[in-house]
């Protein structure tokens, strides 16, 4: 597990969030426009242990048209980390297709628990990529196809996903297929989930996915990929209004890469590419816990699906969207999906 935290304080956040995060580490003294990096290490030990098992265990799953596959996650150190560790809920999400014969990682999904009944969230543009191939997912049987009910944001047809704001989309699993999931991850309840009324309410959040960059094929054609965090400040109104988006229903987080430095180290450090983190949570950390690294403390309250690199900017859809197509797919009863 890696984290790297990007920092742009707001006019009216920065005293506020500047006080606060010097009473954590000398070295965030004196910043103003952009906050270096910190990260505790006074870690309990299932954390630290948790962080090794993300980072270097490789879990090796069945295989699945003659492809073997493993990857980066799905360790539980004890009950505490089951039931507060969000990681859990992060899942990989691969393409294979045909022509040419490949399989690869595209996005990420929120495994979600709600009403007892289980769900993937993601971003629209990677379901519409079934239009190239087949989505699978790291089950106890392999990478497996996704079974389940998809909806998504339909466009016109004189738009293309681009233009497409919210770019939201889920799967209601069937019940068989959510436990065969469960074999590696563990659904984030309904209770670890927030409805905001606007971006604007929130001071820091992190947005956390697997970059496609971190997803490797081994000589045994084994896959593996890891889990990253990108953590900033909610940007300003006119940010927003530049992008013509509404914080009721979009969260946008400044990250610019080139800014990033090691959490250990302080010093300047490479940071992925965020393709491939698509469809991956957006996580909000509460007033006080701005640097944490406590992940019982934030709720989940969007799905990233935007990363503007030379802006430096994550773009993300809110909750309220998903839950608005949710009820409708209620009202369908799912395709009968069980």
């Amino acid at each position: 597990m890696q984290w790297k935290w990007s920092f742009k304080t707001l006019p009216q956040f920065r005293n506020q969030l500047v006080r606060s995060l010097e009473s954590i580490s000398k070295y965030l003294r004196g910043l103003s426009e952009f906050l270096c990096l910190y990260k505790s290490t006074q870690k309990p030990r299932k954390s630290r242990l948790q962080a090794i098992l993300r980072r270097n265990s490789w879990p090796v799953y069945g295989a699945r048209s003659s492809i073997s596959s493993r990857f980066c996650s799905g360790h539980y150190v004890g009950p505490l980390m089951a039931e507060f560790d969000p990681y859990d809920s992060l899942v990989p999400v691969f393409l294979e297709t045909e022509i040419p014969k490949r399989v690869v990682q595209i996005g990420t999904a929120i495994f979600r628990e709600l009403w007892g009944v289980p769900f993937l969230f993601t971003a629209a543009h990677v379901t519409d990529e079934l239009k190239n191939g087949t989505l699978l997912v790291p089950t106890e049987v392999g990478l497996s196809p996704i079974d389940g009910y998809l909806a998504h944001i339909d466009i016109p047809p004189e738009f293309s996903r681009l233009d497409d704001s919210v770019d939201i989309a889920y799967y209601r699993l069937s019940t068989e297929f959510a436990t065969q999931l469960s074999h590696h991850f563990k659904p984030l309840s309904q209770g670890r989930g927030e409805i905001i009324r606007s971006a604007h309410d929130l001071t820091v959040c992190s947005a956390s996915g697997y970059p496609a960059s971190k997803s490797k094929k081994n000589g045994d054609g084994a896959f593996s990929s890891e889990i990253f965090s990108f953590r900033g400040v909610i940007a300003d109104e006119d940010t927003y209004d530049r992008l013509n988006l509404s914080p009721d229903q979009a969260i946008v987080i400044y990250f610019h890469k080139k800014r990033a430095v090691h959490p250990g180290t302080m010093d300047a450090f490479p940071t992925p590419s965020l393709k491939g983190t698509s469809g991956g949570g957006i996580f909000a950390w509460p007033p006080g816990a701005e640097l944490s690294d406590d992940w019982s403390l934030p709720r989940l309250v969007g799905i990233v699906h935007t990363f503007k690199e030379r802006e430096g900017l994550i773009i993300g859809t809110t909750l309220l969207p998903v839950l608005a197509a949710i009820t409708v797919g209620r009202m369908k009863n799912f395709g009968g999906v069980q």
